[in-house]
């Protein structure tokens, strides 16, 4: 999925994130994250935004909602102007 910038790919997750650190940091990116971080963001944004609970435990790789509520769910906000019409 990554490929290094010899167009190797990577083999382990802390090279992937070390790479996204480096690059948050050039881009003037405070608490740049790594490959957790990302898919803690991925997860919340996915819930965030009411697509069905299955299709994303699939896209996360997981069987049951309680991992990914536990360790990859951060705060969602809610836009309630959505909710009353």
């Amino acid at each position: 999925m990554f490929h290094s910038k010899e167009g190797k790919p990577y083999f382990s997750e802390t090279s992937i994130t070390q790479s996204i650190q480096e690059l948050c940091k050039k881009l003037h990116i405070v608490d740049g994250g790594g490959l957790q971080k990302m898919r803690r963001t991925h997860n919340t944004m996915l819930k965030q935004f009411g697509l069905p609970l299955d299709w994303i435990l699939h896209q996360m790789g997981h069987e049951m909602d309680e991992v990914n509520r536990n360790h990859y769910t951060g705060t969602i906000t809610v836009d309630i102007s959505k909710i009353i019409a």
